[in-house]
């Protein structure tokens, strides 16, 4: 059931309406409920798989806090997380891992074909989080099984994120919030503003794009590299379209999720772009996985003993790099199993890690050269930079198989200043018209110009609160009017899921 589908608006009407009638105390059932309701439409029987991670999680916190010796729950903690990531790993990765099992060993086991639960990679982290927060102590272990089954399934997030922490989140989903105005428009203006990002610009592109990617072959490497640019933007608007729907949910429920996106286009390095974009994923990547593995004793160690054979600077770094490398590859897995995705994030992690480690000599360089730092124009190099560097990532991702991403790259490097198949006729056979591509450009200008807004500090729902009522509606209707009139359907009216539900 899509976010922007007409079954699911009818479905939040219900949820909004049953939510405020009820008595405070028990709008959080009111929240449990449609939220299995809505994981059950969606995944079936595989209901049970939340429910039975959840159980498992909740009895396992229990446990570890009712355990007095520090190392018992530390050993309670870690069996925890594993048997979690063992449902993860075997929901989502086994048959990546049968067949290269397969592969090296000349094999023949029959693949599993399980059906990927919903949300599996989003609240598999969650339970993961929960368990180390309780164990450190960082978060009071929930007692009423039933609120904290909550946390796991609160359907708005479910599907895409963001990813919170349950200290941040429970105590908005337990207690009661009273029919308020103004809040519910805030909620209502970020909901309607994602919807138009995803139907409007990102289903547009996503027809082209589509074309391109599976056909790459048919098309010189302009138009290869002209689809991987809008695929980068494709995925922006999807993807925080999909946030903006989320957030703007759960706003009119008196929810607050945590921001997932800082204008990710402005950034002047990878390693800036990943602080920018699925805020929520880098956080959690950051506190659970490159904190302690940067700080273990065991890389620490062996960065020392690397001084004696590479230097002082290499030892001294050593542990650093590691926890990023293996953030990074972790990243590049979680978005799913296939060895692209492994690419993707040694991809990603290679730029940061260099990016780090030369920043020195990068700076020597801009200074034998002259280069002001501090103009316009050096920010917009090191913006389209990081843009470029970020979408060939991209690239490997979407491509269908590692080997297609390899052979889109040589078309692109060896035909990139290929123009003469580049007119209009051949724009308009990767599914969209003239209208259309027009569309999309004035979709992306003005999309950069809010993020530009957001980026001097303007806050944009405040401001159009703030205007007189008439003015306000008008902007609601005319968004609402670009929304039904310029939005992408499908068969039946139907846009399509988010790029991010499939990771």
């Amino acid at each position: 059931m899509s976010f922007v589908s007409f079954t699911f608006i009818l479905f939040l009407g219900m949820t909004f309406f049953t939510y405020f009638i009820s008595p405070l105390r028990m709008q959080w059932l009111v929240l449990l409920v449609f939220s299995l309701l809505y994981y059950y439409l969606c995944s079936h029987k595989l209901l049970i798989v939340l429910l039975a991670v959840s159980l498992f999680t909740y009895l396992c916190a229990r446990i570890i806090d009712q355990t007095q010796d520090k190392k018992k729950r530390k050993i309670i903690t870690n069996c925890g997380i594993a048997i979690v990531l063992l449902d993860l790993v075997v929901f989502k990765y086994s048959d990546f891992l049968i067949e290269n099992i397969n592969a090296l060993f000349h094999g023949n086991i029959s693949l599993l074909k399980l059906s990927l639960p919903l949300g599996i990679s989003y609240f598999t982290l969650q339970a993961i989080s929960y368990l180390i927060d309780v164990n450190k102590k960082k978060a009071e272990p929930e007692k009423n099984y039933f609120r904290f089954l909550l946390y796991m399934a609160y359907f708005p997030q479910i599907v895409q994120g963001p990813i919170p922490k349950y200290k941040e989140l429970s105590g908005q989903l337990y207690e009661g919030h009273e029919f308020d105005y103004k809040r519910i428009c805030h909620g209502l203006q970020l909901m309607l503003w994602g919807i138009a990002k995803k139907i409007i610009l990102a289903d547009r592109l996503g027809v082209a794009v589509s074309q391109i990617f599976d056909h790459y072959t048919d098309y010189h490497g302009l138009f290869v590299f002209f689809g991987v640019v809008c695929y980068g933007f494709q995925i922006y608007a999807d993807f925080s379209g999909g946030i903006d729907t989320i957030r703007g949910i759960s706003e009119v429920f008196g929810i607050t999720l945590r921001e997932n996106f800082s204008q990710p286009y402005y950034a002047h390095s990878v390693e800036e772009f990943w602080r920018r974009w699925h805020i929520s994923l880098g956080a959690w990547m950051r506190e659970y996985v490159f904190y302690p593995l940067s700080l273990s004793k065991r890389l620490n160690k062996t960065g020392k003993r690397l001084v004696n054979v590479f230097g002082k600077t290499f030892g001294r770094k050593f542990a650093p790099f590691s926890a990023m490398f293996i953030v990074y590859l972790l990243v590049g897995i979680w978005h799913g199993a296939d060895w692209k995705y492994v690419v993707y994030g040694l991809w990603n992690g290679i730029f940061i890690m260099n990016g780090i480690l030369f920043e020195d000599r990068f700076k020597m360089m801009r200074e034998r050269f002259s280069v002001n730092e501090d103009t316009k124009w050096f920010s917009y190099f090191q913006m389209f930079r990081t843009f470029m560097i970020v979408s060939f990532g991209r690239l490997i991702s979407r491509a269908s198989s590692l080997s297609a991403a390899l052979g889109m790259f040589k078309a692109i490097f060896k035909e990139l200043f290929v123009f003469s198949d580049f007119n209009l006729e051949t724009l308009v056979s990767l599914g969209l018209n003239l209208r259309e591509w027009i569309l999309c450009l004035i979709a992306i200008v003005i999309i950069l110009y809010i993020d530009h807004l957001k980026e001097k500090g303007i806050k944009i729902r405040e401001s159009i609160s703030n205007k007189k009522i008439v003015i306000r509606w008008a902007y609601y209707f005319l968004l609402i009017m670009a929304i039904l009139i310029f939005g992408k359907y499908g068969p039946g009216y139907e846009a399509a899921n988010f790029i991010y539900g499939k990771f």
